[in-house]
């Protein structure tokens, strides 16, 4: 059985009028690091549109404490 799967890790294939973003904010305070991410805030259908079956839009939030 062979699997195939899609591959495009140097981002080479471009797709005209559409476009991907990915975003992360963050804010420390002492040992603290609040953050929040998302990608693909551009086009949430990029990924299908390149032929993957990638995520949508995703939010991440996040809270990290160094002890």
């Amino acid at each position: 059985m062979e699997l195939s799967y899609f591959d495009d890790s140097c981002n080479s294939i471009e797709i005209p009028g559409h476009y991907i973003g990915d975003i992360r904010v963050e804010r420390s305070w002492k040992d603290w690091l609040v953050y929040l991410q998302t990608t693909n805030f551009l086009d949430k259908h990029y990924e299908k549109y390149r032929g993957s079956a990638g995520d949508e839009r995703v939010f991440r939030l996040g809270v990290q404490c160094d002890f």
